[in-house]
């Protein structure tokens, strides 16, 4: 009897872990869509700007990518691993320029034309 209700317990366990994943997801979907709707609905608050960023591995391309999108008013982020060049989506309405290389910055790279003594907050990787 006891051996039967630990199994009913983790089944459940099983069940509300997997139903509390999928609700998650959905959220997350959801805040994709609401973010991609809102863009499709006025392109005049996209612009698109191009850096030329520092990096060396294909980890550093996708740290740019992903720590890019976390940040407000960026919209996209593709990085050329060979080009150097990351092409950065965003709204002027809520970020400019300028706060796109402090982003960047704060991920822990420089750009081309940042003075040599830039300091950065951390260094993104150790190669």
């Amino acid at each position: 009897m006891k051996s039967n209700l630990k199994i009913l317990m983790v089944i459940l366990l099983f069940l509300s872990a997997t139903t509390l994943n999928a609700q998650i997801t959905k959220q997350s979907s959801e805040i994709k869509k609401d973010k991609s709707s809102n863009i499709k609905k006025d392109s005049k608050q996209v612009k698109t700007h191009s850096i030329i960023v520092k990096f060396h591995c294909a980890n550093g391309k996708a740290l740019i990518e992903r720590e890019l999108l976390k940040k407000e008013g960026v919209i996209s982020a593709s990085a050329n691993l060979e080009t150097k060049d990351v092409e950065i989506k965003y709204n002027p309405k809520l970020v400019t320029e300028e706060k796109l290389i402090e982003y960047i910055h704060e991920i822990g790279y420089l750009v081309e034309g940042d003075p040599a003594d830039t300091k950065l907050p951390k260094k993104a990787c150790s190669h």
